[in-house]
């Protein structure tokens, strides 16, 4: 084990139970972040995701009925498509 995370263990094993039970799930959740897949977008999703981010930058932005009733639809031509 290393001296470092040996340290760590050592002083959280000191703290009151319910921190431990904190630091432990916190812990266990950057485990399993770990194992989540790498991601990566084609250079035409990358210029998709810049063009939306500069949407946003000029407030170029939908409210939520708009975007709700878009949801709406592609749900129903998801659902059509089975």
């Amino acid at each position: 084990m290393d001296t470092i995370f040996k340290e760590a263990v050592s002083q959280v094993s000191e703290m009151p139970k319910d921190v431990q039970r904190e630091i432990g799930e916190a812990l266990l959740d950057g485990v399993a972040q770990r194992n989540l897949p790498v991601i990566e977008f084609t250079s035409e999703e990358n210029g998709m995701i810049d063009e939306a981010l500069e949407e946003v930058e000029r407030g170029e932005v939908v409210g939520q009925d708009e975007m709700k009733a878009h949801f709406d639809e592609l749900r129903t031509k998801a659902y059509a498509a089975t």
